[in-house]
């Protein structure tokens, strides 16, 4: 972020200095604004006093903001070059995670929604499930399951993070307590005044921005640019504020070696030494363990020969007290139909919702990422008629804010019908008069469903790559223009709001 930022004041500089050399009248192509002269030091400000506090706008935004997921933690036993993969993958997920802040906010925006959703859903379902207090199950411990707080090893070597689905087993056995939500903070490596700063210094840029409009003072390109910024990071803290921040250890829970089953590929089943249940409810409150969020961190094994931590004896002060079991043998649970994001990889895959499920939570995220969204489009249109370097950069500015602009109304319009969809019953609540489909063959009609389903799933992912391409385009193109436009600022620009240089900031 910090060299994206440099080689845009870089680029607008070296521009100025071929302008002026080469004589270059801006009154030909800028709107002409009064010539007033910036000569009190009170009541003016520099070019690189812009582009500073953009910077530490976006930069204050994005690290305070980005809560990702606990990343892979090395294991002890193997060499040097395995841990200084792991390494290698947790700062290259780091920086990604700080790209996509920048370049796709929306992205963020609508992971850090979804998780905000999942994690009270899961909460809820933790705490509907123990026999603990009310309240022992919070929010931030939600959040600690999706982003794999808890993990199984076997001795230090770390095996794989406890899915949702293994976390709720534990906790309707009674075998897994809540830890205190203060050890969850813990580990934070983020606090209450770190996000308060942040916080502190987007409202000024904020306040700054508004000033600026009442005295009919132009904002720069960059300037808008970062204000939209502004509105998505806001929203991200109020999503993730009970997120525990850049977590690097997890909760371990201790496996005994005599408790590590092999899977079968043939009859897809585990030994799995376990609580003993009811048989209404053996199929609900199995341990289960998931395939396709288990990669062991050595890389080093494959499904048909990979032996996954089921369960056992486990330990970790006074929330993770395993009891003696019994063998049993159960089917592997089905999670084709289950909805998965990997935040930035941790070496597991959390799910995001449960099929069918709708809450006061799923609606209210759908609405309000749908509403950000078309709000962060239509803040770039405040410079719709901004001063620009060239008709050019003109117009290419005002293309690429149309498209991020309509791209936003695209988003809420398809969350809305979304939305209306399931309420309205099909067909006004009318009977169908569409004759019947032929009788198939059970196995046969899932074929068929799920072919249909994959031709609809790869049709999405076309027409959402088509667009993202364009999206990335767009804010690439504004980018340009908001470097060739800081080398021909006019003289209104560079004239400041005197009182929000009073308000805390850096």
């Amino acid at each position: 972020m910090i060299f994206a930022f440099g080689f845009l004041l870089c680029i607008s500089l070296v521009t100025d200095v071929v302008c002026t050399s080469g004589h270059i009248s801006m009154n030909e192509t800028l709107p002409i604004f009064p010539a007033t002269p910036c000569d009190n030091i009170n009541d003016c400000r520099t070019l690189s006093a812009i582009v500073y506090g953009c910077l530490a706008t976006v930069l204050a935004c994005v690290w305070v903001a980005v809560h990702p997921n606990i990343p892979r933690v090395p294991n002890p036993i193997q060499n040097w070059r395995h841990k200084l993969l792991v390494w290698a993958t947790a700062r290259f997920y780091s920086i990604l995670a700080t790209c996509i802040g920048i370049f796709v906010p929306e992205v963020l925006l609508i992971v850090s929604a979804n998780q905000w959703a999942n994690a009270r859903q899961i909460a809820r379902e933790l705490q509907e499930a123990s026999s603990e207090p009310l309240g022992a199950w919070t929010t931030a411990h939600g959040f600690w399951v999706i982003m794999g707080g808890f993990q199984y090893f076997d001795g230090h070597a770390p095996r794989h993070p406890l899915s949702r689905d293994d976390v709720e087993s534990l906790v309707k056995a009674g075998t897994l307590e809540a830890p205190p939500e203060a050890e969850l903070w813990a580990r934070s490596k983020g606090s209450s005044f770190a996000k308060g700063c942040a916080l502190l210094q987007t409202l000024w840029f904020v306040a700054q921005c508004g000033a600026r409009a009442k005295e009919k003072l132009p904002l720069t390109q960059l300037e808008v640019m970062t204000l939209a910024y502004t509105l998505m990071t806001m929203a991200m803290y109020g999503f993730w504020w009970k997120k525990p921040l850049r977590v690097d250890r997890p909760i371990p829970i201790q496996m005994s070696k005599g408790d590590l089953r092999r899977y079968s590929k043939d009859s897809q089943t585990f030994d799995l030494p376990f609580i003993q249940t009811p048989p209404s409810s053996a199929s609900s409150s199995v341990w289960t363990a998931d395939p396709e969020s288990n990669p062991l961190l050595d890389g080093s094994s494959t499904m048909q020969n990979v032996s996954y931590p089921a369960t056992g004896t486990a330990s970790h002060i006074s929330h993770t007290q395993l009891n003696p079991a019994t063998k049993h043998s159960t089917r592997l649970p089905d999670y084709s139909n289950r909805t998965y994001i990997d935040f930035l990889s941790n070496g597991s895959q959390m799910r995001i919702g449960r099929p069918g499920l709708k809450t006061r939570e799923t609606m209210f995220v759908k609405w309000a990422t749908a509403s950000l969204v078309a709000t962060f489009g239509c803040i770039h249109l405040l410079s719709w008629e901004g001063p620009f370097f060239s008709d050019l950069d003109r117009h290419i500015w005002q293309a690429s804010n149309l498209f991020i602009a309509g791209y936003g109304g695209l988003f809420f319009a398809a969350a809305a019908c979304s939305a209306i969809s399931s309420i309205i019953p099909p067909s006004g609540g009318k009977p169908s008069m569409k004759s019947p489909s032929p009788v198939l063959d059970p196995g046969l009609q899932n074929q068929v469903d799920s072919e249909n389903v994959r031709r609809s799933r790869n049709r999405a992912l076309c027409i959402q790559g088509i667009l993202w391409t364009f999206y990335g385009a767009a804010r690439i193109l504004m980018l340009y223009v908001c470097a060739r436009n800081l080398s021909g600022l006019p003289n209104l620009a560079y004239r400041t709001v005197q009182w929000t240089t009073l308000l805390p900031h850096v």
